[in-house]
């Protein structure tokens, strides 16, 4: 019998996060409607989702405004590349 990650893996696929096994059971908008080109969502499991919103948040409270589609891109790249720890 396959394990329960295993099933969800089939489901919703694998997270693209280098090294990760997990299921990519949560949706990350890398860019919203509100953006050229949104929606733009992604896959992620609960770890890198969760690690990938703080991350935005902070960097966005922080130049005190949203951050641009430039900047979204820059964070979603550097971390299913495996760049941000």
């Amino acid at each position: 019998m396959p394990s329960a990650n295993t099933v969800l893996i089939l489901k919703f696929g694998q997270c693209p996060v280098i090294g990760c096994t997990q299921a990519a059971i949560a949706e990350h908008h890398v860019l919203y409607e509100l953006h050229k080109g949104g929606p733009v969502i992604k896959g992620l499991c609960t770890e890198h989702h969760d690690w990938i919103t703080r991350r935005q948040s902070h960097a966005a409270r922080k130049q005190r405004h949203e951050l641009s589609d430039k900047q979204r891109w820059y964070f979603w790249y550097e971390l299913v590349e495996g760049r941000m720890t």
